[in-house]
């Protein structure tokens, strides 16, 4: 060939396809020049993967990766991120994101969202790594719920734990939240409730009593990575409920409530 050239190709439908993909090139002040070359694998039509090899010119050579999966009851996605002998910081140092959403047990659906990192210096030297909103506090929460709707309303039961990784670190220590460990709550609703009390007309309806019950119980306390001086936290149960007995005719509608 009169130009050597490296050989390209492309699927013309809108199906995917195995290969190598566009290079990332970021600069900054901690990592140097990073140069990465993601490959996407299509291993199924409900699951791919993408795994990044990266060259950091000041802390060495890593890789990045991301699995995603689209199953009948449920999806998510998992990413490793890896950067063995870090050069400068003097160890390892990795990242896990865990994101799943799906259903069991018939109709319960669950939630789980879960970020992990190395160290607590993480964030500062990975921060494009770091996917949550606030970098020094990352949130494992696991959500599972049940919303039955029955002829009279509906019955909510939900159950969570959540769970936090405090980045401390000794330049600026701060006050961690306190976790979930667990809450577990009910709450119950019968039909046509809200919309009475959001003005809906009455009339035409058959009396009756309606309202709404709501229980749930807390146990609050704190991550090992907690500043001693913060109080242990504690447990906490509430009850909320109404009941309301709207009336009403052709001109005029009223519905004593007591709560």
């Amino acid at each position: 060939p009169i130009l050597a050239a490296p050989s390209l190709s492309f699927p013309l439908s809108s199906a995917r396809k195995s290969g190598w993909l566009p290079p990332n090139i970021f600069l900054d002040n901690r990592g140097g020049l990073e140069t990465g070359v993601p490959y996407y694998w299509n291993i199924a039509p409900q699951r791919d993967a993408t795994f990044t090899p990266f060259v950091m010119t000041k802390r060495g050579v890593g890789l990045d990766s991301e699995f995603r999966y689209l199953e009948g009851s449920h999806n998510g996605r998992i990413n490793v991120d890896l950067l063995p002998g870090d050069r400068v910081f003097g160890r390892s140092r990795w990242s896990l994101k865990f994101n799943n959403d799906g259903q069991v047990f018939g109709d319960w659906k669950y939630r789980l969202r879960s970020e992990r990192v190395s160290d607590d210096d993480y964030w500062k030297d990975m921060s494009r790594r770091v996917e949550s909103q606030t970098p020094r506090l990352l949130a494992n929460d696991f959500t599972l719920n049940r919303q039955r709707e029955l002829s009279w309303g509906v019955i909510d039961t939900y159950a969570r734990v959540q769970r936090w990784q405090t980045l401390q670190g000794t330049d600026a220590p701060f006050d961690s939240p306190y976790q979930r460990s667990p809450q577990v709550g009910v709450r119950v609703t019968t039909a046509a409730d809200e919309a009475v009390l959001d003005s809906f007309r009455p009339w035409g309806r058959k009396a009756r009593l309606e309202g709404s019950l709501e229980l749930e119980y807390n146990r609050f306390d704190l991550p090992g990575s907690a500043l001693p001086a913060q109080a242990r936290g504690g447990q906490r149960l509430h009850a909320l409920g109404h009941v309301a007995a709207p009336l009403g005719g052709e001109a005029w509608w009223f519905i004593p409530r007591a709560s």
